[in-house]
């Protein structure tokens, strides 16, 4: 893997992680939004779907970054492994 690559796949880590963290903000934001408005009861449970939402959101950058984390150690053990070549013992042609 050249520097480059490397480089793209960490930004792609991090815009992923950011996402994830967003997304969970503004979707209990609106949610909190909506129920204000149907409800009267404005800014409490915009209030409280941010809460909710920014706490949705840290789970799931944890559980991602978790995710990511087993990939690299999953990929530096392949590193650490001999390359092995196939088995031809069993090759119809040298029958």
């Amino acid at each position: 893997m050249n520097k480059g690559s490397g480089f793209r796949q960490g930004l792609g880590y991090a815009i992923r992680l950011g996402a994830e963290l967003a997304v969970g903000i503004l979707f209990g934001a609106a949610l909190g939004y909506g129920a204000d408005r149907w409800l009267g009861t404005s800014p409490w449970l915009l209030a409280l779907g941010i809460l909710l939402g920014t706490g949705a959101g840290f789970m799931n950058v944890f559980r991602a970054a978790q995710e990511m984390e087993k990939l690299f150690e999953e990929e530096e053990v392949r590193k650490d492994q001999p390359e092995t070549k196939p088995d031809n013992d069993n090759d119809p042609k040298k029958l």
